[in-house]
């Protein structure tokens, strides 16, 4: 969390494959960074030009991607209310800090398939986004959190305009 200090009670572990960083679940107050936060940080951390903290904004000012084949590491998946980071291409992998709606509360690197119903790549994900399906996300519990109509495929920084 951004606004605990550290103790021995968060750390990292690792939960059917995936990486995740737990924080002690009996704390009153929810702390620490939401999805758009998280991504805000990354980019203060490594010095890059991003100043958008919630994902209106996001959306509002980062290109969508005009070549779907083209994804990188890096990318953003973006949907009303939510946003994940495109981070293992080849393992499948996306960084995001889930919610406590979600069962989650913590930020992790998580399989699509464990975040997506049906959907074990990003070849999947790509179609479901190029033929406009309904996707759906996925709990804690393997249970269906929310149906997406509408997401997107967002590029953090254009590095040739560096």
């Amino acid at each position: 969390s951004f606004t605990e200090r550290y103790n021995n009670k968060f750390y990292p572990t690792f939960y059917n494959n995936n990486e995740l960083w737990e924080r002690d679940r009996k704390a009153e107050t929810h702390t620490g960074f939401d999805c758009s936060n998280v991504i805000l940080r990354a980019a203060q951390i490594v010095q890059l030009p991003y100043w958008y903290k919630n994902t209106t904004t996001l959306r509002k000012n980062l290109s969508q991607k005009k070549d779907i084949e083209g994804l990188e590491e890096g990318d953003l998946i973006w949907f009303p209310g939510h946003v994940l980071i495109v981070a293992d291409l080849k393992n499948n992998l996306v960084i995001e800090a889930a919610g406590y709606n979600s069962g989650y509360g913590k930020l992790q690197i998580i399989a699509l398939t464990n975040r997506f119903k049906n959907i074990e790549n990003f070849d999947q994900l790509l179609q479901a986004y190029q033929n406009k399906q309904t996707i759906f996300l996925l709990n804690c519990k393997n249970e269906i959190e929310k149906e997406i109509t509408n997401f997107e495929f967002l590029k953090l920084i254009n590095l040739q305009d560096n």
